[in-house]
């Protein structure tokens, strides 16, 4: 017959197996944040979706913010060798309705996000160093997810 010091240590040994099996499967929004994560309704956190797939890695996320006729566009982000964006900054974000003219142009809505981050490695296509940058997003109709379209300064 067993102890009762045995049975409740035991049954301890269970319950710290469950927290830690639990704590393992927890996700926190960090780098490599996925894309069922990402508020695809708020620009702005579409593109910290995009930078946290950039400094992971993450094409496969990347890809999935992406409007699709512009993913061969923006893989480059994912080359070797990599890119880092740190201290990413969310300067400001705009939406409107008139896209004609714009990369954004045959959507019926458009976002211009502006940022800051620190850039470091890549193909030295960009110098390393504070950035300045822009996102322009996409989409067809309000209710629909926003997708990035282009980028640069």
């Amino acid at each position: 017959m067993k102890s009762r010091w045995s049975a409740v240590s035991s049954l301890g040994a269970v319950l710290v197996l469950v927290v830690l099996l639990l704590a393992g499967c927890t996700h926190s929004a960090t780098a490599g944040e996925s894309v069922e994560t990402v508020d695809r309704q708020d620009p702005a956190a579409v593109v910290r979706g995009w930078v946290d797939a950039v400094n992971a890695g993450d094409s496969s996320t990347g890809e999935s913010l992406v409007a699709d006729d512009r993913w061969l566009m923006l893989r480059s982000w994912f080359g070797e060798p990599r890119r880092h964006l740190d201290n990413l900054e969310i300067v400001g974000v705009a939406e409107d309705d008139q896209t004609t003219g714009t990369a954004a142009e045959g959507y019926r809505f458009a976002a211009w996000v502006a940022v800051r981050f620190d850039l470091t490695g890549g193909d030295g296509s960009m110098p390393e160093g504070a950035t300045s940058w822009g996102y322009i997003l996409a989409r067809r109709e309000s209710s629909d997810p926003w997708s990035i379209v282009d980028n640069g300064m």
